[in-house]
């Protein structure tokens, strides 16, 4: 069954031993893998994964062009085995303009995390790039819910399943991947405000936290079709996270839709 993990981040390798240093830290979760794209590959052929999203993250003003020429050099390089998401900050010059630039680079989407960006995801101020993501046809990741290092969020509800299904609904032609089934953490709200919408869904960070019944019961209510497979590599194995959702019970074609074709649909590669 071909799979595609459309959750994972790497780092040049002058940048991943400080860059690995420091978010384990903060997180205090081990890591499985050391952040270089040649150590995502290795991973990938242990698991069986035909392909991986690359999602990078803007942490300041002006690291977009860099962000993107690194990129844009990995997907040549990996024989189509990377799908690369650029990022940009939302106090960046130009919005529309950077992800006008990042899809003629040929990135496949846009990586925000409002954490680390310090932004909420319903905010105006980013929706000329909702707006312009939606003109170029490219995806929108977010992270969502609570993060596992930011445990003293000063503005907890940012990244929320309500503020999300709102966003949704004010874009709804917006390709939207929200990252950790929704909301991490706030299972109750997803549960409540965004299972169902027009979103997609990725899966990394539920296997150890959500009891498998519930995370079965929000993929069938949300529909399958809608829900991604995702790790967040390095933070976790992408062949132990497939054998948990394998393990689950989902029908053929439920894990089917999870292993590649919801990812296919997010990148409108199967239309």
């Amino acid at each position: 069954m071909k799979r595609i993990d459309i959750h994972t981040h790497a780092f040049p390798d002058h940048v991943a031993p400080r860059a690995m240093e420091k978010l384990s830290a903060k997180a205090e979760w081990r890591a499985v893998g050391d952040g270089t794209i040649s150590g995502l590959l290795a991973s990938m052929d242990a698991a069986g994964v035909e392909r991986s999203a690359v999602c990078a993250i803007a942490t300041k003003p002006g690291q977009a062009e860099g962000i993107t020429k690194w990129l844009s050099a990995v997907a040549a390089q990996c024989g189509g085995r990377i799908i690369s998401f650029g990022s940009l900050h939302p106090k960046d010059d130009d919005l529309p303009g950077w992800v006008r630039r990042i899809a003629q680079a040929g990135l496949r989407g846009i990586k925000l995390h409002p954490m680390y960006q310090d932004f909420v995801v319903d905010d105006k101020a980013l929706w000329p790039i909702y707006e312009t993501a939606m003109e170029q046809n490219l995806p929108v990741a977010l992270h969502c819910g609570s993060d596992i290092g930011f445990k003293n969020n000063p503005i907890p509800d940012r990244a929320s399943p309500k503020r999300l299904a709102g966003l949704a609904e004010a874009f709804p032609k917006l390709r939207l991947l929200c990252t950790h089934m929704g909301g991490w953490s706030m299972w109750d709200e997803v549960e409540k405000h965004l299972l169902g919408t027009n979103v997609f869904l990725e899966t990394s960070f539920t296997s150890a936290f959500l009891d498998p019944q519930r995370l079965v019961r929000m993929i069938l209510t949300h529909g399958s079709d809608k829900v991604c497979f995702g790790t967040d590599w390095p933070w976790n194995d992408p062949a132990a996270e497939w054998e948990h959702f394998a393990g689950l019970g989902l029908s053929e074609d439920d894990l089917q839709n999870l292993a590649s074709r919801s990812a296919e649909r997010l990148l409108r590669e199967h239309e």
